[in-house]
């Protein structure tokens, strides 16, 4: 399933709030698609789609590779913001954690 089929809308709103020349967010919105069974036991996680979603909200991009072998689909590494979900992941694994440190570890002088 991709990522574009659970939500259904993203907010963002832009502007600069410092001298930096760049754009900064100044807030984002993410809405989950009502027509995905989100209940405990649904065949997608709700914990796992919020926890990606919380990443793309701090600006963490999707990565990773997806090969299609077999009529199954392989994503690596495995991470919460690969671009496919195949099953629940509820914790950061170690190229998440460090896409966040890469994005992030400046802060606030970025």
């Amino acid at each position: 399933m991709r990522e574009s089929a659970q939500q259904l809308t993203a907010f963002t709103h832009v502007r600069l709030i410092d001298s930096n020349g760049l754009a900064d967010v100044a807030f984002r919105e993410i809405d989950y698609d009502p027509s995905w069974s989100w209940a405990n036991g649904a065949n997608i996680d709700v914990e796992s789609v919020a926890l990606h979603e919380a990443g793309q909200g701090l600006s963490q991009g999707h990565f990773g590779n997806m090969l299609l072998r077999n009529g199954s689909v392989w994503v690596s590494p495995r991470a919460v913001m690969t671009s496919y979900y195949d099953s629940p992941l509820t914790t950061l694994l170690g190229t998440d954690k460090g896409g966040h440190c890469s994005i992030w570890a400046s802060w606030p002088k970025n």
